[in-house]
């Protein structure tokens, strides 16, 4: 037993020492791998970091936009960079080393998919811009008469189509950068070679090309044209509806009377003026006064006019970079265009068929790609996509005949890109980005509603409001002599009877009628939409506007308003709160507005951080509010809504004051007076301003000021001050003064850090 013992003793001992013999070098083997695997991997690494590094180099020859989106993705694939080069360094192990080798190859596929497809989308742009500057060069061609017209659409077709491969190439390049997944086969580049070579490129299933442009969504002409492709006037009115204007004229109201010579005549002045053909604003007016005058007329100097505007804009294929401008262009003379139709032939006929052309290549071409491409002008500013949509809708039932197809796409694409606007428009009839935006968004959305009225027989399109809710906001809205109280970046000025014109001619209403008949800013198409009855003015009624954020409360000839704060846009200051007066014909109250004639660098940036609250008059402290604690005293992109009442209007202030859990400001008009109570609780001890921005002369004493303008007094006295607060003026800065006038004064009251506030300014006037 021993020796048999012994013998298995040294059988284990010699087993043990092969069994270790044989771990030695596979354990060096298992070291080598994982060094090299660790070296691939950084290399790995490496090569994502010079994708990355490699898609940077190419952000310039993306959209504005564009850039943007892919800098996001770039940023995030950098710290993936990093996050996967420190976990690797810290690897232990060939658990966690196989972990790491999965994120690194994440990393270098999203990397390469990001490059791979931002360089898709760069090409894809670059062949947009040929096929669109050869469409225009070969329109130029056609109008110069150096081709056949069969050629001439054959060829553009040819050159559509290829915009539409690289419209598709781009949506699904930037699709692709979304989900940092492998980029599609690009076919953009040999669709373009075709076309050159005379041949046309396949069709994009569900897209329509539009020639000079990009290419939108398939859309049926059926549902979108209604019978806009016939003979006969469509836009913003209809033959019915002319024959009715004339035979109103042929006997009319004194009323109508009145109001059709200022128009006529004015318009006989313009007639006499040169246009501008850069100029959206201003061809605009031009074609609805002078063009109204000459369906109402029929005087062959309005005629003479219509067309010289049809060839000045003709005679330039250049399109203007701004996208509102070039879309009124568009409605302009879409508008002269269909207004001179009925009828014409000859070289007029040959002139009107060149510029449906051009309305469509040069203009609405390049709006098809700030559609397609989703340019920030028409997915942020709240105006500008309503100025874009309305216009694009309105011009694009002029192609009908010519292009059913593209217009149908057209009016489709513009009416979903319109949305956003459209609902902050229609939600109270006003716009939180202030008077002046509501002015230029109406007119084209009045064209919009007529035309489609015109063309769909009364039938609604989905998605596009009623805005009825204007027509009140027009007669209701504060305004001393005309001129309506700014709020937001707005300038002094009358707000335009054009949209709620048209609703009281669609839909009437006392307040729409009102406005209509009063006639401010009336360009002369509002003429066509004449009352049937002209009833006296309504009494004007306190109205709450909440989406506009505006609150107005109406007593006898005292008006008083109150600013709440809607979601952050790109017209916002920091206002919340402000409160305005007026009494008879006279305001005490001012609100800095926006001065369009200074240049403010980098007034958009409206971040929490941006250099928009910079300025003076973004700030609360250059308005009739209250503020809180140091800085801004304001919370950047807080809501503050409003309530009111008969005799009442509140704004909760608790997310617009820095600091604070509860706070509220209330105004109330009685006989005696007009009330503002402020109340306010606040998370810790902290200081409170109060403010009121007027341009009377002003006298102050420890409790009270006295403002005097206009043969008027207002006395302010304030009750529940707290010791220590103080009451003075205070100058205003050089460019508020330029852009309220160089008797504005801020009357300031200082109140010392408190945990609780309950004021109450005592409003009397005499």
């Amino acid at each position: 037993m021993g020796r048999i013992g012994d013998r298995g003793a040294r059988l284990r001992i010699v087993l043990v020492a092969l069994a270790m013999s044989l771990v030695i070098p596979l354990g060096s083997v298992a070291s080598a791998h994982a060094a090299e695997d660790r070296a691939q991997l950084r290399a790995m690494i490496s090569d994502a970091r010079g994708d990355l590094q490699a898609t940077a180099a190419e952000l310039t020859g993306l959209t504005k936009e564009d850039r943007r989106f892919v800098r996001v993705q770039l940023d995030r694939l950098r710290a993936d960079a990093s996050d996967a080069s420190a976990a690797l360094s810290a690897a232990r192990g060939q658990a966690a080393l196989t972990r790491v080798a999965t994120q690194v190859k994440r990393l270098s596929s999203r990397s390469r998919s990001l490059l791979e497809s931002t360089r898709i989308a760069v090409i894809a742009l670059r062949d947009l811009a040929q096929t669109r500057e050869r469409a225009v060069s070969l329109l130029a061609s056609w109008i110069d008469g150096a081709l056949p017209t069969a050629s001439y659409r054959r060829q553009s077709s040819n050159w559509a189509l290829a915009g539409a491969h690289a419209t598709r190439d781009h949506a699904r390049a930037m699709a692709a950068i979304r989900r940092l997944a492998p980029p599609p086969t690009p076919t953009a580049t040999a669709a373009l070679r075709s076309a050159q070579a005379g041949r046309a490129p396949a069709p994009v299933p569900g897209l329509t090309p539009i020639p000079g442009g990009c290419a939108l969504p398939d859309a049926d002409p059926a549902a979108y044209l209604g019978t806009a492709g016939e003979p006969g006037l469509h836009l913003w009115t209809s033959e019915a509806q002319v024959a009715a204007t004339r035979a109103r004229l042929a006997d009319p109201s004194p009323a109508l009377a009145a109001a059709q010579k200022r128009v006529v005549t004015l318009a006989s002045e313009l007639a006499r003026q040169p246009v501008d053909p850069a100029s959206g604003g201003e061809l605009s007016t031009r074609a609805l006064r002078i063009g109204y005058a000459w369906l109402s007329t029929q005087r062959p100097e309005f005629s003479a006019a219509m067309a010289a505007d049809i060839a000045a804009v003709t005679s330039s294929l250049t399109p203007v970079e701004d996208l509102p401008d070039e879309a009124k262009i568009a409605l302009a003379t879409a508008t002269n265009v269909d207004w001179l139709a009925p009828g014409a032939q000859g070289d007029l006929a040959r002139r009107l068929a060149e510029a449906r052309e051009v309305i469509l290549v040069r203009s609405l071409g390049q709006i098809s790609c700030g559609m397609a491409l989703k340019v920030d002008a028409l997915e942020w500013y709240l105006n500008k996509a309503v100025v874009v949509a309305g216009s694009t809708v309105t011009a694009a039932l002029s192609l009908a005949a010519d292009h059913p197809a593209a217009a149908a796409a057209l009016v489709s694409a513009a009416v979903r890109m319109g949305q956003s606007g459209f609902a902050a428009l229609a939600a109270d009839g006003g716009t939180p980005e202030g008077p002046t935006y509501w002015n230029f968004q109406t007119v084209p959305v009045a064209g919009m509603l007529s035309s489609l009225d015109s063309v769909l027989a009364g039938a609604a399109l989905p998605g596009v409001p009623d805005f009825r809710a204007s027509g009140v906001f027009a007669f209701e809205t504060p305004s001393v002599a005309g001129q309506v109280t700014r709020y937001s970046d707005t300038d002094t000025g009358e707000l335009r009877c054009t949209l709620p014109s048209w609703i009281a001619g669609k839909w009437g209403g006392a307040e729409a009628t009102a406005v209509a008949l009063a006639g401010r800013i009336r360009l002369g198409v509002e003429l066509l939409w004449w009352p049937e009855k002209e009833t006296q003015p309504p009494s004007q009624r306190s109205r709450v506007f909440p989406s506009t954020g505006l609150a107005v409360v109406h007593a006898g000839d005292v008006t008083a308003w109150l600013k709440g704060q809607a979601p952050l846009n790109a017209h916002t200051q920091l206002d919340a709160g402000t409160v305005g007066l007026s009494v008879g014909d006279v305001e005490f109250t001012m609100d800095p507005g926006y001065g369009p004639k200074i240049d403010y660098p980098g007034y958009t940036d409206n971040a929490p951080d941006g250099r928009r609250w910079t300025y003076p008059q973004t700030q609360p402290h250059w308005h009739s509010t209250l503020r809180a604690g140091s800085g801004l005293g304001q919370v950047v992109g807080a809501t503050a809504p409003v309530t009111g009442g008969t005799t009442s209007a509140s704004v909760d202030l608790a997310s617009a004051l820095s600091g604070v859990t509860r706070a509220a400001r209330t105004l109330e008009v009685t006989s005696q007076g007009l009330t503002v109570k402020d109340v306010v609780t606040s998370r810790g001890s902290q200081s409170f301003a109060w403010g009121w921005m007027t341009d009377a002369k002003v006298t102050v004493t420890p409790t009270s000021a006295y403002l005097s303008k206009g043969g008027r007094t207002v006395t302010i006295r304030w009750s529940g001050l707290p010791a220590g607060s103080s009451v003075k003026l205070v100058e205003v800065p050089a460019d508020l003064r330029y852009l309220t006038g160089s008797e504005t004064v801020l009357l300031a009251v200082s109140i010392p850090p408190t945990k609780g506030l309950e004021i109450t300014a005592h409003v009397t006037w005499s």
